[in-house]
């Protein structure tokens, strides 16, 4: 009768402890899924920035980069127009 007791416990523990593994995997395989859609969703928002980004780069390759123009010697907001007079001549 004891060895029909002790077997139980053993089964019982044994029965509690897989259960518990599976609760654990459940969990993991939650969690796995999770991290690989938020793994999606960044390798989604990364090619969108990537595509941004090559085609600034492509305007910015036909467009002069407008810092260039503002105060150039060259400029006519800087050029003076003719010479300046000096009243105290």
């Amino acid at each position: 009768m004891s060895n029909s007791r002790d077997l139980l416990k053993a089964v019982s523990s044994l029965t509690n402890a897989y259960t518990d593994d599976l609760r654990e995997i459940e969990e993991l395989k939650k969690r796995l899924r999770r991290a690989e859609r938020t793994i999606r969703d960044l390798s989604v928002e990364i090619e969108f920035y990537a595509e941004q980004a090559a085609n600034c780069e492509m305007h910015m390759d036909t467009q002069p980069l407008p810092y260039m123009h503002f105060n150039s010697p060259s400029s006519p907001s800087t050029a003076p127009d003719s010479p300046p007079t000096n009243p105290q001549a």
